[in-house]
């Protein structure tokens, strides 16, 4: 019996060293700041993750904002809050979309606008890789197109999501990235689609005059996606510190 219990009592603190030991390195990894944008006084979180300190948050930068008919095609900064059809900048930062998700941009307005608070910029698509990477996802991966790696984009994740293999990963939300499913808006029509089942965020590298790379996280994957289309869709945005 005295045998039994000095054994149980060296396993157990074994797992509290354990459990001690995994707990610093997620705080090691996972640093949360504050970033105070002096443009709107949004203040968002940011976090560490490797050498890079990323918004927490998406972008929620809106100095105005384009109906359906005005964003459809368009080949100059354009901006949107998800399911708002309208062009009343307070109304839209009204609505529960813009205060979970922030906002829709299509790409002019990253290469036409300084759309990240001073200081910070939209990441470029090896910006992107280099956290994919740091994650886990092998250097050979990276620079291909669509799904790749293995539970980066669980890694990623944050809270919002349905339940599905992105949130079934026993790594989800790791990060502290916290990656959200704020949906896209489609260049043909300007029209809304995939809020609460897919995330898409730009890239500041364009592929072509008519394209540029972003990334994808789905509720039903635990990897992530990039591909690169049109610049008149509308994505959302993470700025990563100079």
């Amino acid at each position: 019996m005295k045998a039994s219990n000095k054994l149980l009592t060296i396993l157990l603190a074994s797992l509290l060293i354990i459990g001690c030991s995994v707990l610093k390195n997620n705080n090691k990894r996972n640093k949360q700041k504050e970033l105070h944008d002096a443009r709107d006084g949004k203040v968002y979180r940011t976090v560490k993750i490797g050498k890079q300190e990323w918004m927490a948050e998406n972008l929620a930068y809106l100095p105005e904002v384009h109906s359906n008919a005005e964003f459809k095609n368009r080949t100059t900064a354009g901006y949107g809050v998800y399911a708002y059809d309208g062009n009343n900048v307070n109304e839209a930062k009204a609505t529960d979309n813009y205060k979970t998700y922030g906002v829709l941009y299509n790409w002019y307005a990253i290469d036409s606008c300084d759309i990240c608070p001073d200081g910070w910029h939209v990441p470029t698509d090896e910006e992107w890789q280099e956290l994919e990477i740091y994650l886990g996802m092998p250097s050979s991966e990276a620079g291909s197109l669509y799904w790749r790696g293995t539970n980066q984009g669980s890694q990623l994740a944050g809270n919002k999501w349905r339940s599905g293999d992105l949130s079934d990963d026993t790594s989800f939300g790791l990060s502290g990235f916290s990656a959200l499913p704020g949906g896209s808006r489609k260049y043909y029509s300007g029209t809304f689609i995939s809020g609460t089942y897919n995330g898409f965020w730009w890239t500041s590298t364009q592929s072509d005059s008519i394209n540029a790379y972003y990334r994808i996280v789905s509720w039903e994957k635990s990897s992530i996606a990039r591909n690169d289309n049109n610049k008149s869709l509308g994505f959302s945005v993470r700025c990563v510190k100079d």
